[in-house]
């Protein structure tokens, strides 16, 4: 996906979420060559059974000229 959103697309940078308790989605990530950028604080609100909860977010990405 990282290669057909440079090679085909054109784009400069790609992104991805992901929940930091979630760590194979993280790995997963960081073994495409993503790197972490940023871990925000309560920015996702989820509601599970009725029950509304704050929780984090991890922002991974990779530029064209980083790619592996």
């Amino acid at each position: 996906m990282i290669d057909y959103a440079f090679d085909t697309i054109g784009v400069h940078r790609v992104s991805a979420l992901c929940n930091p308790d979630n760590i194979a989605s993280w790995k997963a990530m960081e073994n495409c060559g993503m790197r972490c950028e940023a871990h925000y604080r309560k920015k996702v609100r989820y509601v599970r059974h009725g029950v509304p909860s704050w929780e984090d977010e991890l922002e991974y990405a990779i530029l064209r000229e980083e790619r592996q």
